[in-house]
C-alpha cells in the first residue's frame, strides 16, 4: 500500500490488536519509514513505550556507468 493511498488516521482494532500481542510476547517489529500507515505504526509503537522495533529503509542502489 503506496503512503499516497492511504488516508487513516488511526490503526483499525484488529491491527493494535496484533501489534500489543507482538508487544506482549516481545517480538521485533519491522515498520517502514514512509508517511502514511509506516507512521501511524511508528506512532503507535512509540506511545506504547515499545523500543524492541526496526525501521526499515529502501534505498535505492546506484551505479556508477563505465
Amino acid at each position: 500500500m503506496g503512503s499516497s493511498a492511504f488516508k487513516a488516521k488511526e490503526l483499525p482494532a484488529e491491527v493494535r490488536e496484533r501489534i500489543d500481542e507482538a508487544i506482549k510476547r516481545g517480538m521485533t517489529i519491522i515498520v517502514g519509514e514512509a508517511p502514511g500507515a509506516n507512521r501511524l505504526y511508528q506512532d503507535y509503537l512509540n506511545a506504547k513505550g515499545y523500543r524492541n522495533v526496526v525501521v526499515g529503509h529502501a534505498v535505492r542502489l546506484w551505479r556508477a556507468r563505465s
